[in-house]
């Protein structure tokens, strides 16, 4: 689709523009769908890693109730999330993948999956506790645990230096003109 869309552009511009201009048009209108994608993908990405901290205690309490069993945990987690959480997608696709999941390269798959639509470190860590969880039933409470309080931190982190731009902004705008 985005070569037709590249070689019709080209043919097009070529009666108008020169022909360095219509190639480069042409370059322009062939990348096109491609960066539409990448960005569409990307602001999908940050709405899911924004919902870290509340996917990952929801699984933690889940994974408790369930009595350490990953696969019902992560079902519970999909189904007592906030209507609208973008993650609660995933935990139903992983969910499922689970339930036809035969061998552990099918699921070491699901949770490759899992962690490209998030594409954060606090994704791969919880991609791997859930592998470890499902194919070798080892308990990850205390992983989770610490993941989510790793979250929590780097949350806190983020805020004080927003709140530092904020005010180096404010210093800016109303000191830079009084020091003139």
């Amino acid at each position: 689709v985005s070569g037709l869309i590249g070689a019709a552009t080209f043919i097009l511009s070529s009666f108008i523009l020169p022909i360095n201009i219509a190639i480069f048009v042409m370059l322009i209108s062939t990348s096109m769908p491609y960066i539409l994608l990448r960005t569409k993908l990307q602001s999908i990405r940050v709405l899911n890693s924004r919902e870290g901290d509340a996917l990952i205690s929801e699984l933690l309490n889940s994974y408790k109730i369930s009595y350490y069993n990953m696969q019902e945990a992560i079902k519970l987690t999909a189904e007592n999330l906030e209507p609208n959480a973008n993650c609660k997608k995933l935990l139903y696709n992983l969910g499922k993948g689970f339930n036809k999941a035969a061998t552990t390269l099918e699921i070491k798959e699901l949770l490759d999956t899992f962690r490209f639509s998030i594409d954060t470190s606090w994704a791969n860590v919880l991609a791997t506790n859930i592998y470890f969880a499902q194919t070798k039933g080892i308990k990850v409470t205390n992983s989770l645990r610490d993941l989510l309080t790793s979250i929590s931190k780097s949350k806190k982190v983020i805020e004080h230096s927003r709140r530092e731009n904020n005010e180096a902004n404010l210093m800016l705008k109303y000191l830079v003109p009084i020091c003139y």
